[in-house]
């Protein structure tokens, strides 16, 4: 009996914190990352209650994983005018592919050096690919809205290390995106 209570106790807590109405309190790259998994935002399949509440217009580019030729998870670009934000949201890795299977397997313990220590091999290619598609992109976007705006580099599960890894790789080598402070 003291474990079903205590079952309810944490469902009631997750449910709170948890619950659809929440979504819209989430910062906004919260939403951001959960559109990454929408096909096409014009028709959502995977919509929380209510809505993404996101401006389909500043939607600048969506990468499917066709479009990322195995290196990286699926990720949109999204300009986010409200917050002056410049958004890359990654997906978490799909383990039904083969590709993403590759990716996180590429590794070996000491490996690869990074800024110090040692990193996951597979993520930080796929950060360095992110980048290596994306400065371009990045460098127009903030030229013409203003360097106010921040960048802001985000995932879900193993795409939040990308995202990670994308934002050391941008603060180290911030010369090469126009001098980004």
């Amino acid at each position: 009996m003291e474990m079903l209570h205590l079952h309810q106790h944490r469902r009631k807590r997750y449910l709170a914190h948890h619950h659809p109405r929440g979504v819209r309190a989430h910062p906004s790259f919260c939403r951001i990352i959960l559109a990454v998994y929408e096909p096409d935002l014009q028709c959502p399949k995977y919509m929380p209650a209510g809505s993404y509440y996101l401006n389909l217009n500043w939607d600048v580019k969506r990468i499917a994983y066709e479009d990322t030729l195995d290196h990286a998870p699926p990720y949109i670009i999204y300009l986010d005018h409200e917050n002056h934000e410049i958004v890359i949201a990654i997906r978490r890795l799909n383990l039904v592919k083969e590709s993403d299977y590759k990716l996180l397997l590429n590794n070996r313990l000491g490996m690869q050096m990074f800024d110090g220590g040692y990193v996951h091999y597979g993520l930080l290619k796929s950060a360095i690919w992110v980048l290596n598609n994306e400065s371009e992109t990045l460098k127009k976007l903030w030229q013409e809205n203003g360097k106010e705006y921040k960048m802001v580099f985000a995932g879900h599960s193993l795409g939040s290390r990308v995202g990670a890894l994308l934002t050391v790789i941008v603060v180290n080598h911030r010369n090469e995106l126009l001098g980004i402070p």
